[in-house]
């Protein structure tokens, strides 16, 4: 293949290869395995006599108030009944001065209207496959190739059921996967191929040359010779590549032939000009090493005729004005440091063709294994080197052709999406379930020091052992970041933009640091087995590690008061003791308060809904779109809580407002007793924070909803953070007998008193994260 063909496939090739394997070696979904049967029906009291009698009289027996019918012809919807379940809880219906249940025959509702949901034979078919989130990409692609994009630079996830990895909103639509491809192919060219070199063109003059010739005599500045020596020119390249070797000469004919020069080890070309006014230049594409080396030319026909009538005409000759090397003509062909690492060792490049090819098939498989998470077939094997093949017979090199062919490695579905592991048939499941448990704990592809699968099934013990190893990697950061980010909103930490004339002092910087400090207390509740309701309850709070005298004070504090050394921690932050009950937890950490804050003031709403939604799992419906915005009484600067607080009153007098508001603002009041961006106030009264929650408790302080919520209100939060986990840990939303099981493995772990690790590896041992068909039972 000439230069100029070479270098218009090598752009187009990758993708147009992508592509076409994309479509040539997925496996058709349809040919999976279909998805374990439902649990057996459970025998419980039907929560539609509960309805009748406290419900009826507004939406049922012919009402239909709110546009709801509870005994109309068609059966309620998921969404609806959610609707009935909050409104029973937060105690928003029946009506206030209507006869309401009592606060046990709620409790006894919603747990029998869960139990009955989760009976019911008929289920929704949860989604087979699942897409890569635009970080879990990235962070492939970097376990990968040691280098990865930024994931700002790829299309933004759609979250649903409070995570962005659900599998039920992951379309891939063709602007979406042209991104990825172009991102991808991008990724691949920084980290495997040598980096661009600026072409330039060196020039190099008689003086310069070495061999038998010398100076002419007749022709000032030109180098003369008459034999067939070699004659050199030194040159030192700083890369390998193809350059563009020319040679400016003319030549003294002789005999009847033409003048014949060869460059380095090329045929050799006719000299056609026989004038030094106008010398011709001869062209020959060199492939060149990175180093000291030499440029070689010679006179390919040397002839000596004493007897010929013109003496000018009795010796053949070649006069040389310059020559030059203009290159690297298609960047470095070295192979990267990194090409190596990640392909292997490239074999010479006059290695026989077999040798190259089953070193190209070796390199492949290995990659597309680790990126597929899974072995590699023989045919696909076979596929990928006969692209490679096919590449280097095209004219690529080794590592342009490897290169192209893990492109198409990577915009595989088979990299793309992940298996549900009930999906796949019983040799390829553990290897879905090793992916499914990396990505859950680190959003990165399995470790291949312990690759998956060499068993025929996971065992519980194993799976617990093997997880319990991934929670102390550093990589498991990745849970905090990505499940806790979003479970407990984190993630919005960063986004928050207090107003500078209010709060000069908080910084992008400080937000970051605050944000990664309540990452470090969640993982810290993880990996220490710390119990789940001290995310509410803990003394003590990680702050960035000072230096010096104050390190060593606050490392020997941190001992004690965490319960456990401090080299078990990261070096950046470390933990310390707080004084102030109220700050204790995350409810009194910067992070939370200043993400439910506007940026200028507190907000009593924002903070109630944070605790009903996070951690309370209630979330209640958005209000009406015609609700004016909130307006204090007093004016911004001097602005007060009661301020607010007095606004939200007259609010609530709306009715429309009141019963949503009921529920939500006595849980925000409490925390006004910080700032927009989390600082006690010095001065706050206590009727400013006094409120009754819906279940009939009185609250005076944050302390007090602390208590509150890891009291009588703490199984519910355990509950709740077992249902995230399974949520994020499988990527969709929870079956009503998935929510049942996380609810009763969240008692069997302990209840109020559950441990973070034993819960979260005792639901990482489901049925439903493992793939195996539902036995019928709910209890681990």
């Amino acid at each position: 293949m000439t230069l100029t063909m070479r270098r218009l496939l090598w752009p187009g090739l990758p993708c147009a290869s992508a592509a076409l394997l994309a479509v040539w070696m997925v496996r058709p979904l349809t040919s999976m395995e279909p998805p374990p049967a439902p649990l057996a029906a459970v025998s419980v009291a039907d929560p539609g006599a509960f309805l009748q009698r406290w419900c009826y009289d507004c939406h049922g027996d012919g009402a239909a108030k709110g546009d709801l019918s509870m005994d109309g012809p068609s059966p309620l919807l998921p969404g609806q009944w959610e609707n009935i379940r909050r409104h029973v809880v937060l105690r928003t219906m029946p009506p206030e001065g209507e006869a309401a249940p009592s606060a046990a025959d709620r409790l006894q509702f919603e747990s029998d209207l869960l139990t009955w949901q989760a009976g019911q034979g008929e289920q929704d078919i949860p989604p087979r496959v699942r897409r890569l989130n635009r970080r879990e990409l990235a962070n492939s692609l970097r376990g990968l190739l040691g280098t990865g994009p930024d994931p700002e630079s790829l299309p933004e996830e759609e979250s649903a059921h409070g995570f962005d990895n659900n599998a039920g909103l992951q379309p891939l639509p063709p602007p979406v996967l042209d991104r990825y491809a172009s991102v991808i192919r991008e990724t691949l060219r920084l980290a495997l191929l040598p980096p661009p070199v600026p072409r330039t063109i060196r020039r190099f003059m008689p003086q310069e040359f070495s061999g038998s010739g010398g100076p002419s005599p007749e022709a000032e500045g030109f180098y003369e010779t008459e034999t067939s020596d070699l004659h050199r020119i030194p040159i030192l390249l700083p890369t390998a590549g193809e350059y563009l070797f020319r040679l400016t000469a003319y030549g003294h004919a002789a005999g009847t032939g033409s003048v014949q020069v060869r460059l380095m080890d090329s045929a050799p070309q006719p000299l056609l000009s026989l004038d030094r006014l106008t010398p011709q230049t001869l062209t020959i594409v060199v492939s060149l090493p990175a180093g000291p080396s030499h440029l070689t030319f010679q006179l390919a026909n040397p002839l000596r005729d004493p007897r010929h009538p013109n003496p000018h005409r009795r010796v053949r000759r070649l006069l040389v004005h310059e020559a030059s090397l203009d290159g690297p003509l298609e960047g470095d062909a070295t192979p990267s440091v990194n090409f190596v690492r990640v392909a292997g060792p490239v074999p010479p490049a006059d290695a026989p063709w077999d040798s190259r090819l089953q070193a190209a098939a070796a390199s492949l498989a290995n990659f597309a294994r680790r990126a597929w998470r899974r072995p590699v077939s023989l045919q696909e094997s076979t596929r990928l080197t006969l692209l490679a093949g096919q590449a280097m017979a095209h004219g690529l090199r080794y590592d342009q052709a490897l290169t192209m062919t893990a492109e198409a490695i990577l915009t595989s579905p088979h990299f793309l999406f992940l298996t549900d592991p009930a999906a796949e048939n019983a040799v390829n499941r553990p290897y879905a379930v090793a992916a499914r448990l990396a990505y859950t704990l680190w959003s990165t592809l399995p470790d291949e020091a312990q690759p998956p699968g060499l068993i025929p099934e996971w065992t519980p013990d194993q799976l617990r052992n093997r997880a319990t190893a991934m929670l102390d990697d550093p990589r498991a950061a990745a849970l905090a970041r990505d499940f806790a980010g979003q479970w407990l909103q984190l993630r919005n930490t960063g986004l928050a933009r207090p107003d500078p004339g209010l709060f000069p002092e908080v910084t992008p910087a400080r937000l970051a640091s605050w944000q990664e400090s309540a990452g470090h207390f969640f993982l810290h509740l993880v990996r220490e087995n710390r119990p789940v309701l001290e995310l509410l309850n803990a003394a003590y709070a990680f702050e960035a590690t000072p230096t010096g005298a104050a390190l060593e004070r606050l490392t020997s504090r941190a001992a004690a008061v965490a319960g456990t050394s401090p080299s078990g921690l990261t070096d950046l932050f470390r933990p310390v003791a707080l004084d102030n009950p109220d700050q204790f937890g995350l409810l009194g950490h910067p992070a939370v308060l200043i993400l439910t804050s506007y940026p200028n003031r507190t907000s009593p709403v924002l903070r109630g809904k944070y605790v009903l939604e996070a951690l309370l799992g209630l979330q209640p419906p958005p209000p009406p779109p015609d609700v004016p915005t909130l307006q204090p009484a007093a004016a911004l600067p001097g602005q007060t809580s009661l301020s607010i607080r007095g606004a939200l009153e007259s609010h609530r007098a709306d009715p429309s407002c009141a019963s949503c508001h009921r529920a939500i603002d006595p849980l925000g009041f409490p925390l006004e007793a910080f700032d927009a961006v989390g600082r006690p106030r010095a001065m706050v009264m206590p009727e400013e924070l006094r409120s009754l929650t819906f279940s009939g408790e009185t609250l005076h302080r944050p302390s007090d909803l602390r208590a509150w919520l890891s009291g009588p209100q703490g199984l519910r939060v355990v509950h709740h953070t077992a249902e995230r986990f399974l949520t994020y840990a499988l990527g969709r939303g929870l079956a009503p007998a998935e929510i049942l099981t996380a609810h009763r493995i969240a008692d069997h772990a302990g209840g109020r008193e559950a441990r973070f690790r034993d819960l979260l590896l005792a639901l990482l041992s489901t049925p439903a994260f493992l793939g195996e068909p539902a036995s019928g039972k709910t209890s681990p």
